[in-house]
C-alpha cells in the first residue's frame, strides 16, 4: 500500500487560514505589549533589566512581544475558519437586504408620484 497523502487544501481556504492566524498574532502580541508595560509600570523592570525611560522600555516590550510571537504556534482550527466565513456571508446579506429595501424605497417613490415634477423629459 502507499503512502497516504493529505488532502489539498483550496486557495481561499489557505488564504482565510492565514488571514485568522493574523489577526490572532497582532491581537496576541498588542496583548503581551501591554501586559509587559503594566509590569514595568509597577516595578521599573522589564524581565531582568532596567530600561532609563519609558520609551525604551516600550521598544524593549516590542522586542520581547515579538521575539515570544515568533515562538507561538497561531494557526486556525476549523471551527475559527467556519465562524470567519458565516461572519462574512452575514454582513455580505445585510448590504445585500440595503440595498433591496433602497431599491423598494425608489421604486415607491416613483410609483406614488413624488418626484413627478423633477421626472418631466422636455423635447
Amino acid at each position: 500500500m502507499g503512502k497516504l497523502k493529505a488532502p489539498k487544501i483550496s486557495k481561499s481556504r489557505q488564504k482565510r487560514r492565514r488571514q485568522i492566524a493574523g489577526r490572532k498574532k497582532r491581537d496576541w502580541i498588542s496583548d503581551k505589549i501591554r501586559i509587559i508595560m503594566s509590569e514595568y509600570k509597577k516595578t521599573g523592570m522589564i524581565g531582568r533589566s532596567t530600561p532609563t525611560n519609558k520609551r525604551m522600555a516600550q521598544k524593549q516590550a516590542i522586542a520581547v512581544a515579538y521575539s515570544m510571537a515568533h515562538r507561538e504556534n497561531f494557526a486556525a482550527s476549523e471551527i475559527e475558519i467556519q465562524n470567519d466565513s458565516i461572519k462574512d456571508t452575514v454582513s455580505g446579506f445585510r448590504l445585500m437586504g440595503g440595498m433591496i429595501i433602497a431599491i423598494f424605497l425608489i421604486d415607491y417613490a416613483l410609483k406614488t408620484e413624488i418626484f413627478k415634477g423633477e421626472l418631466k423629459w422636455d423635447n
